[in-house]
């Protein structure tokens, strides 16, 4: 609800167990800008100033980045949801999207993943998501469980990050 009553929707929302909530506008250029009335473009202006004030976190894309180069977007959202997912604030620097990205998907699964479903959640390669799973196990995030032959299976989060999850 807006501050005049009336029910507004955003495109997307993104709503984890942890209490932060992301919307994402996938805005096409003639309805949003080559065809806006100076009436349309201020309620534009005043919606998204409203979720803000709400709390939202508030990601808006051009359709045709979406259509042209969603590679890009994606790595967009992930960035974002690192950023405001809470646990990653105090190594901001040392850790790069991928791994900022499975913090994230780890709390969304409160606290624990496999590396099949990592890469999964991510969409990129096995490898890929078992390298920065070993890079943030290396850098004390994450704590490796291994099968009885000595394979790793999955992973938690690490001492005070795993205690502050429960």
């Amino acid at each position: 609800m807006d501050l005049q009553g009336a029910t507004r929707f955003a495109d997307f929302a993104y709503l984890p167990p942890l209490p932060y909530r992301v919307a994402l506008e996938a805005d096409g250029f003639g309805p949003h800008a080559r065809d806006v009335s100076r009436w349309r473009f201020a309620d534009d202006l005043r919606r998204q100033n409203h979720l803000l004030i709400d709390g939202w976190h508030l990601l808006r894309f051009a359709y045709d980045d979406i259509m042209e180069k969603p590679r890009r977007c994606q790595q967009t959202v992930l960035m974002g949801l690192a950023k405001w997912g809470g646990i990653t604030h105090q190594a901001e620097l040392s850790l790069d999207v991928y791994e900022r990205a499975l913090l994230h998907v780890m709390q969304e699964l409160w606290g624990e993943v496999t590396p099949a479903v990592a890469a999964k959640r991510l969409g990129v390669t096995r490898r890929t998501a078992t390298s920065s799973l070993k890079s943030l196990e290396k850098k004390g995030f994450l704590q490796a469980f291994a099968s009885p032959t000595g394979r790793i299976m999955r992973y938690r989060l690490a001492g005070s990050l795993w205690n502050n999850m429960k």
